[in-house]
């Protein structure tokens, strides 16, 4: 019976973090027909830092740890968890912007065409875990 109520009580998080994980095996992205290919969620979040040397990327891939950092202050520093999901969705949702982005090491970019499963797996963690982040902080609250 523990056991339930614990679940009931973090079932946004669990589900925050299952979505997470399964963005990580999903592909995120699809680049233009000039240069068709699927971003895999694992290779982005492995290498997706180095993108912080190119702007725009590196501002969608700091989503991952303000995801994390609200994950880690939800149940303690709730408004700090509030604040690092809130940004983190922001972060993500900033992909919605990039129109080209770069495909190899030899600097060539190529259209973003698609979003994956990965893609809204990923927004779709970061959601669930602001909500969870809500419902934790205004749980105890008297009306």
């Amino acid at each position: 019976m523990q056991l339930a109520k614990i679940i009931a009580n973090n079932i946004f998080l669990i589900l925050s973090i299952a979505c997470f994980t399964f963005s990580i095996f999903h592909p995120c992205y699809g680049t233009g027909p000039d240069m068709p290919e699927q971003e895999q969620g694992l290779g982005l979040l492995i290498f997706g830092w180095m993108g912080l040397m190119m702007g725009a990327p590196g501002i969608v891939w700091l989503a991952n740890p303000l995801l994390i950092l609200s994950w880690i202050f939800n149940k303690k520093k709730n408004t700090l968890a509030i604040l690092f999901g809130v940004s983190a969705i922001i972060c993500a949702l900033y992909f919605f912007s990039i129109k080209e982005i770069l495909v190899d090491e030899a600097g060539h970019k190529s259209k973003i065409t698609n979003y994956y499963l990965g893609y809204w797996y990923w927004v779709s963690s970061m959601i669930l875990n602001l909500i969870d982040a809500l419902i934790q902080k205004y749980r105890f609250q008297k009306l």
